[in-house]
């Protein structure tokens, strides 16, 4: 993943496959800055959804890195993340008002 400004200089990068047991064809699907800069993250093909910190450090992580499934702690091939209560960058559900 990268961020970049409107001018299109990268300000961050962050890379899902450098973990030791990782899929080197991750594909995250969805990342979206929370409102505590926080960035919620779906790592599609390694089967998990985390956050991470500014300093790129995993403070949560839901599902098992690269092992697929659909018990407690898995996930199969997840293709969003969400921080309930947080949709910023995200469509809010019908009725939330998310405090923006």
């Amino acid at each position: 993943m990268i961020e970049v400004t409107p001018d299109k200089h990268a300000v961050f990068q962050y890379f899902t496959n450098t973990q030791l047991g990782s899929n080197p064809n991750p594909s995250p699907s969805n990342a979206v800055m929370l409102r505590d800069g926080r960035i919620s993250i779906a790592d599609q093909f390694n089967d998990r959804a985390f956050v991470i910190n500014g300093q790129k450090q995993n403070v949560y992580q839901y599902g098992q890195l690269n092992v697929a499934g659909n018990g407690p702690d898995q996930l199969n091939a997840p293709y969003t993340a969400f921080v309930i209560g947080d949709y910023t960058g995200q469509t809010p559900p019908p009725g939330v008002d998310d405090g923006q």
